[in-house]
């Protein structure tokens, strides 16, 4: 999402998701196991998974001072947290 603030510059709106790690490896037995089907890509059955105040924790936006601009402020909704660049 693009923005216009006073100065008239453009602020750029970056929306990320985070991604947990949920490779978790097969442990090591003698005993036979069943490996008809190999494990599923949990990655993309598990964005939003996780919820805390109504917002998903992996939510980040990224706000940045134009097209390949620096980062002017950083937000965690689920956290309720804005961190703003003051020069």
């Amino acid at each position: 999402m693009d923005m216009e603030i006073g100065t008239g510059k453009v602020l750029l709106e970056e929306d990320w998701r985070l991604q947990y790690d949920s490779d978790f490896g097969w442990p090591e037995s003698e005993l036979p196991v069943w490996t008809e089907s190999e494990p599923q890509c949990v990655g993309w059955q598990t964005p939003g998974w996780l919820v805390y105040a109504g917002e998903s924790l992996d939510r980040f936006i990224f706000v940045r001072g134009g097209y390949g601009g620096p980062v002017v402020e950083a937000r965690v909704p689920s956290l309720r947290l804005n961190l703003t660049v003051h020069e």
